[in-house]
C-alpha cells in the first residue's frame, strides 16, 4: 500500500496530502463531498465521509440540524483536524467571509446587484429599522404576526422562525428544547437581537401578562 494512504477510521481511507489534508480514497468523481452508503437500525442511508470521520473524532454523532466544514476549504479532505461541525448560519458566515478575503484586492469589475431592502441582521435575514428601535423582518408574515423562512436540510425543506434563527446565532447555540425565543418589544416581526431573549414557556407567559394585564397567554410567543 502506498505510504501516503492512512485509515482515517475503520475502512474509510484517505491519501495524505502536503498541506496536510487527507483526500478519500472514495473521491474519485468531480462532486465536491463524498458519500458512503451504511445500514443504520437496518435502512440503508448516504452519509457524508467527513461526517463519519468527525463523529468518530467527537465520539457521537453529528447532528442532524449541522453542517460539517474543512477549514482547508478542500470538500474531500477527512482529515478530522480539518473539520467543525457548526449550525447552518456559522457555516454560511464562513464561507462569505472567505469569500470576502479572497475578493480583496480583486480588479474585477463588481457585478451590478439589486438593492436590497433594509438592513441584514444574518445572512439571508434582513429587516427595516423602527423608529422605536425594533428590526421588522423583510420575509412575508403569515396571519398571526410571524414570519417563516424555508431552508433546506439534507435535501429537505424545513422551515424555521426568523427571530429565532437570530438569537440563536447571538447566543452561538441552538435554543434550549422546550424553550421560546420570546419578545422584549411585543412585536413577533422584530428580529433586532436587543429584542430577544431565551425563555421557558412560563417565562414568556409571565412577560405576556405584564406587558397586558389581561391577556391569558392563548397565543405565546413562539420559537
Amino acid at each position: 500500500m502506498n505510504d501516503n494512504i492512512v485509515e482515517v477510521i475503520p475502512g474509510i481511507f484517505g491519501e495524505i496530502k502536503p498541506e496536510r489534508c487527507m483526500i478519500s480514497s472514495l473521491a474519485k468523481k468531480s462532486r465536491v463531498y463524498t458519500n458512503k452508503r451504511l445500514r443504520v437500525n437496518g435502512e440503508w442511508k448516504t452519509i457524508t465521509i467527513h461526517r463519519l470521520v468527525l463523529g468518530n473524532s467527537l465520539g457521537r454523532s453529528i447532528k442532524p440540524e449541522y453542517f460539517v466544514r474543512p477549514t482547508c476549504d478542500v470538500g474531500k479532505c477527512i482529515n478530522f483536524n480539518h473539520l467543525w461541525e457548526g449550525f447552518r448560519l456559522k457555516n454560511s458566515q464562513d464561507r462569505l467571509r472567505k469569500e470576502g478575503a479572497k475578493n480583496v484586492g480583486s480588479t474585477s469589475v463588481p457585478k451590478p446587484q439589486e438593492k436590497l431592502r433594509g438592513r441584514e441582521v444574518i445572512p439571508s435575514i434582513r429587516g427595516e429599522i423602527q423608529p422605536k428601535g425594533c428590526i421588522i423582518c423583510t420575509l412575508a408574515k403569515r396571519s398571526d404576526g410571524y414570519s417563516v423562512k424555508g431552508t433546506k436540510v439534507n435535501g429537505k425543506t424545513k422551515s424555521f422562525y426568523p427571530h429565532r434563527l437570530v438569537i440563536e446565532d447571538k447566543l452561538g447555540r441552538l435554543i434550549k428544547p422546550g424553550y421560546f425565543a420570546c419578545h422584549s418589544c411585543a412585536d413577533r416581526g422584530c428580529v433586532n437581537t436587543d429584542d430577544l431573549w431565551e425563555g421557558t414557556p412560563a417565562d414568556n407567559c409571565r412577560d405576556a401578562k405584564r406587558k397586558k394585564p389581561f391577556c391569558f397567554c392563548s397565543g405565546p410567543d413562539r420559537s
